[in-house]
């Protein structure tokens, strides 16, 4: 129930739209693929959120960018951002390994950044 409530109140502390993802959009954490190569979610000029497979690697504090790559013609955009939520799904793939979903935010964003984040979700996310 608390967790509902707390779901909740993001959703409605949110500032900017969130949109669903198409399959071709990734993420990758940190400069040296700490979580991997993994698919977005959801994205929106204020942040993303992905799923991923646990595996006890840790992202350390100096690794606060973060890449988007797609699978078109476009190159990778780099992000600084903060995590908000790192919440377990409840899934195992096997007992020392579960899917959890990580939920970021952007953090200060410059013109160039903001544009090429509008064109990434113009592409490639369903409205």
């Amino acid at each position: 129930m608390k967790q509902l409530i707390k779901r909740l109140l993001t959703l409605r502390l949110r500032k900017r739209r969130r949109f669903r993802a198409k399959n071709g959009v990734y993420v990758i954490l940190g400069r040296y693929l700490s979580l991997g190569k993994n698919q977005v979610n959801d994205i929106g000029m204020g942040g993303l959120s992905f799923y991923y497979i646990e595996n006890g690697a840790r992202v350390s504090r100096d690794q606060q960018t973060l890449t988007l790559l797609t699978d078109g013609p476009t190159t990778g955009v780099q992000f600084t951002y903060r995590t908000v939520g790192d919440n377990s799904t409840g899934e195992l793939i096997f007992p020392n390994q579960s899917v959890k979903r990580r939920c970021l935010k952007f953090e200060h964003l410059n013109s160039e950044q903001k544009k090429q984040l509008k064109h990434l979700i113009e592409g490639y996310c369903l409205k």
